[in-house]
């Protein structure tokens, strides 16, 4: 235990792991040092830590180091190497590079990579959006990882309406609900230009140009 009176600065070293105790008149705070981990002679990289799930990672160069803040686990993954790593839930991360936006869903429960996701667009705690052989893949991770595929030629994400609006190979204007896992097709008899930012559509015919809402569209799925 280190007492310090007011207005006195004192420096502190700590030079064995334990509880250390600061005290200063009516201010008391705990400082816990524990014994450092040794890592091996890897390169460090980085260390990732989330909100929900317990684990904590260290990122080295050819390896990837475990460890459980709640149950003190821990354990490597050699030849695991990310580096990004996103939260998805308490159960999954999404472990990635730098270059691009393939990811690889790891499970923490399993302790393996479960799938391997190319062109992420949009994740969240319910689904993970991404692209894979020009296909749009809506990958589910509440439901035991149950995948729903479309073909599209056009795409966009509405990330606030959770909306994703896509051209499909028969040529429908479609909407798909995130939330509700409906899907709402209208065929286009104009020409399809581009979707907006906003939840419109540009469209052409006869030399002119339409815009054209999708949230009529929106409200159904919704409904």
């Amino acid at each position: 235990t280190y007492t310090l009176s007011s207005n006195e600065v004192k420096r502190i070293r700590f030079d064995k792991s334990g509880v250390y105790v600061l005290q200063c008149e009516d201010w008391e705070e705990k400082v816990i040092i524990e014994d450092a981990i040794r890592l091996g002679g890897s390169e460090f990289r980085n260390i990732f830590t989330f909100d929900s799930n317990p684990w904590v990672l260290l990122s080295m160069k050819d390896r990837t180091y475990f460890y459980n803040r709640k149950t003190k686990e821990q354990y490597y993954e050699n030849d695991i190497a990310p580096e990004v790593v996103l939260e998805v839930n308490k159960e999954y991360l999404l472990f990635g590079n730098k270059r691009n936006k393939d990811y690889a869903l790891y499970s923490t429960e399993q302790r393996k990579i479960v799938k391997y996701l190319e062109n992420v667009l949009l994740y969240k705690d319910m689904y993970i959006v991404y692209e894979k052989d020009d296909v749009l893949r809506l990958l589910y991770i509440y439901d035991g990882l149950k995948q729903e595929s479309y073909k599209a030629k056009n795409y966009r994400l509405y990330d606030e309406q959770e909306i994703l609006a896509f051209v499909n190979e028969n040529d429908e204007l479609c909407c798909y609900s995130l939330r509700t896992e409906t899907l709402l097709s209208t065929p286009i008899k104009e020409r399809f230009i581009s979707f907006l930012s906003t939840p419109y559509v540009v469209l052409y015919n006869d030399d002119s140009f339409i815009i054209e809402s999708l949230f009529n569209n929106i409200e159904s799925l919704l409904s």
